[in-house]
Order: C-alpha cells, then sequence, then structure tokens
C-alpha cells in the first residue's frame, strides 16, 4: 500500500516537474506561481476526465474487442478439439459419445454467453460512469492533494524542507506583498 501511495504521489512530483519543464521560458518566480496552480488544477480534473471519457472509452474499444478475440479464440479451439476427436472415433469405427456433442455446444454456447453478459456489464458500467456524481472525484482528488503535499519532504528529503504549497504560499507573498489573506 506504501509503494502504491509513493507511487502514485511520485506521479504528482512528475507533473510538476513537467509543467515547471514546459513553463521553463517563464521568469523564475512567475514559472514557481504558476506551476503549483496548474498541477491542482490537473489533479482535480484527472480523474473526472477519466471516469467519465476514458474508462467508458476503452470499455467500448477495447474490453468488448478483447472479448470478441479471446471468444473467438476459445470457441475455435473448443471445435478443433471437437473435429479432431470426433475425426479420430471416426476413423477407428467408434460411435461418437455425448461428450464431443457436449463439447461442441460448449465450444459455441460458452463464448456467447461470455460476450453477450460482458458487452451488458460494459454498457451498463459505461453508463453508470458517466452517470457518477463528482462529489467522490472531487473529495479523492483533493485528498490525493494533502497527502502529496504532507508527504512531500519524505520523498524529497532535504535540509530545511518545505512543502510545495508553502513555498507556493511564500512566493506569492513575495510577488504580492500587500496581500494578507482574511484567515492570518
Amino acid at each position: 500500500m506504501a509503494d502504491t501511495l509513493t507511487g502514485a504521489m511520485g506521479a504528482i512530483d512528475g507533473l510538476q516537474e513537467w509543467l515547471a519543464g514546459l513553463a521553463a521560458w517563464l521568469p523564475a518566480g512567475l514559472r514557481e506561481i504558476v506551476v503549483l496552480p496548474a498541477v491542482v488544477l490537473l489533479v482535480l480534473a484527472a480523474p473526472r476526465v477519466v471516469v467519465r471519457r476514458v474508462l467508458p472509452w476503452a470499455q467500448h474499444y477495447v474490453v468488448l474487442p478483447a472479448t470478441v478475440v479471446v471468444t473467438g479464440t476459445v470457441t475455435a479451439v473448443a471445435l478443433v478439439t471437437d473435429f479432431v476427436l470426433a475425426r479420430t472415433f471416426r476413423a477407428v469405427r467408434l460411435p461418437l459419445t455425448g461428450v464431443h456433442h457436449t463439447l461442441g455446444d460448449w465450444g459455441v454456447a460458452g463464448p456467447r454467453f461470455a460476450r453477450e453478459h460482458i458487452r451488458e456489464w460494459v454498457y451498463s458500467s459505461a453508463s453508470s460512469l458517466r452517470r457518477s456524481g463528482p462529489e467522490w472525484m472531487l473529495m479523492a482528488s483533493v485528498a490525493a492533494l494533502v497527502i502529496w503535499d504532507r508527504s512531500w519532504c519524505d520523498r524529497n528529503p532535504v535540509d530545511g524542507c518545505a512543502s510545495p504549497i508553502g513555498v507556493w504560499w511564500q512566493d506569492l507573498l513575495a510577488v504580492v506583498p500587500s496581500f494578507s489573506p482574511p484567515w492570518s
């Protein structure tokens, strides 16, 4: 669990570094002020985009075709096995048993059953993902940002380590010194 959390927080670290590289043309003080809000906006928007757009698309264009390929392969293997067994039995003049017919029936009906139920699951889950409320995604994103900020010094140990949001606030106050927040 800790490795997964560290990996997720490392992804946000990587996003911050990537955005800082993109904003390298800005003056250093302004870059520090612009990059963190961009990271926050992307982290807040990403779950909604993934859940509402990417997952339904992936279900429709990745899961369903993969299901067709896998079930088609299973059907082909079952029918070829049935054919080889039937030809072998006929070659030695043995009567076909119920197992031969059952194998062929399962080879066709099983994958058809799987395709139909997976298609039904994909369409119902895609529609429920599209209808899902943004509240839980927003809460998860805010929690990820708080954990990312609080665990910054654990992932990037240096002398006098400060959290990114604290550094951003100090940089913002340096640019706008007369501004005092209402809670201070």
